[in-house]
């Protein structure tokens, strides 16, 4: 198996607040974390706002609110049937110190909408450096606020040095004001509008503070970069038994439309991953001996070898048509989680589904071995599975008067796993894992 060091990047908190069904909810983030709780809870809504973040930076924000059915169906109702506008965000821990990205968002007409806010926040390290925040809000640079930064200059500068300052931020309003005029002209792009601004910032910075708006330049653009990359999965087998037409290999598709070119790229570049691929879904599946991916036409099929008479024999080729819904589901999922390069952050939504609990064992410990190399986000119902994975990845979810609730399990459900009086899977089936705070 191979094992790599710990992501260089991990998101470390993700929050909503009118999102579908959170009235607001914080979850915090590790390299693996398991979401659990009943039906309807929320747990899809939750891994969603990593999603909507995603195809935020990766498609565009008209783009992300379409594919969801606009904004009216991403805002939460009020009591009054009002739709309450989005806000959505997430934290990394970067060296240089503490990163947080938002943007919120305001319904307009009916359909319609527009960005309220979107902002970026560095808080350094470095005890003495001041944190350091770019803000627009309706389309305005708001932060930092340059009239003040100008009103608050350091006494020592001469009229001649405050003059020239005087000058900078004059100019730096006029550019600013120059690309709102274009951004609100144009769609909406969450971080783009961020990343200009902030060059601006940087071209017209005092050598003292230079350092700082390039160090919130360069997060900024990190998480933009690892936002863009990451992959949540809702895989239906029936879909993926019929040939598929040659498409981008990488990455995997959200519904694993594109297994094919994935697994034929990982077959003909020897991938890393493909014999680890290889030994999970023969361990897991009986008789399966090997994956190939052939043509058929401008598709491509992919084919799997059946052992015949114990082994003793050349195997049997067949094509997915042939296969049960769990031995195509678990191919897929194996595919997500082992594709190379892997995806920022890996979303499984109830993977357990169609697949025998045998097989729990090997999805398990592919899932701890994929958060060895990214993240890793699962939501399940299947207590076989919740036993095989650290209970301090766990993420208890619950609907309390409608609105999302998450959390770390309660101190006494952990207590009463660590002391061996009950396996979380147990609490699970029996009272339901409850957040902390429900007790």
């Amino acid at each position: 198996m191979v094992e790599e060091p710990a992501p260089r990047l991990l998101i470390t908190k993700v929050w909503a607040k009118n999102f579908r069904s959170i009235e607001f909810a914080e979850l915090e983030l590790g390299s693996l974390t398991v979401l659990v709780g009943p039906n309807a809870s929320g747990k899809s809504n939750l891994m969603d706002v990593l999603g909507f973040l995603g195809d935020a930076v990766r498609l565009g924000l008209e783009t992300a609110i379409t594919r969801r059915g606009g904004i009216d169906s991403i805002g939460r109702k009020s009591p009054t049937g009002e739709v309450l506008g989005p806000e959505v965000g997430c934290q990394y821990e970067f060296p240089e110190g503490t990163f947080n990205y938002a943007v919120a968002l305001m319904r307009k007409d009916e359909g319609e909408y527009r960005v309220k806010q979107e902002s970026a926040r560095l808080e350094f390290t470095d005890p003495d450096v001041r944190p350091l925040e770019v803000a627009l809000t309706n389309g305005r640079l708001t932060k930092p606020n340059l009239k003040r930064i100008l009103e608050q200059a350091d006494s020592s500068l001469t009229k001649n040095d405050g003059g020239a300052l005087a000058g900078v931020v004059e100019w730096l309003i006029a550019e600013s004001d120059r690309q709102n005029i274009q951004l609100m002209s144009a769609e909406p792009q969450t971080i783009t509008s961020l990343l200009a601004l902030l060059t601006l910032l940087l071209m017209r910075s005092s050598a003292g503070e230079e350092d700082s708006y390039l160090l919130l330049l360069h997060s900024l653009d990190r998480a933009g970069n690892d936002l863009g990359r990451i992959g949540l999965y809702h895989i239906f087998p029936n879909s993926l038994r019929d040939p598929q037409k040659v498409a981008d290999s990488h990455p995997l598709a959200t519904g694993g439309e594109n297994l094919a070119s994935t697994l034929r790229d990982m077959i003909q570049k020897k991938s890393r991953f493909l014999p680890d691929l290889k030994s999970a879904l023969t361990f897991a599946v009986p008789g399966v001996r090997d994956i190939r991916v052939s043509h058929a036409g401008s598709y491509y099929v992919v084919e799997l070898n059946h052992e015949r008479n114990g082994g003793n024999e050349r195997g049997s080729w067949f094509d997915l048509s042939y296969e049960s819904d769990g031995s195509i589901r678990l191919l897929a999922l194996l595919t997500a989680l082992l594709q190379d390069p892997a995806p920022s952050l890996i979303g499984l939504e109830e993977p357990e589904l169609a697949i025998h609990p045998g097989a729990m064992a090997v999805l398990s410990d592919t899932m701890m071995e994929a958060a060895l190399r990214g993240q890793v986000l699962v939501s399940t119902h299947s207590p076989d599975l919740i036993d095989r994975l650290p209970i301090e990845s766990i993420r208890a979810v619950t609907a309390e008067g409608g609105s999302t609730k998450v959390g770390k399990i309660t101190e006494h459900q952990l207590t009463s796993v660590r002391e061996g009086l009950f396996s979380a899977g147990e609490l699970h089936s029996m009272e339901g894992l409850q957040p902390a705070g429900a007790e």
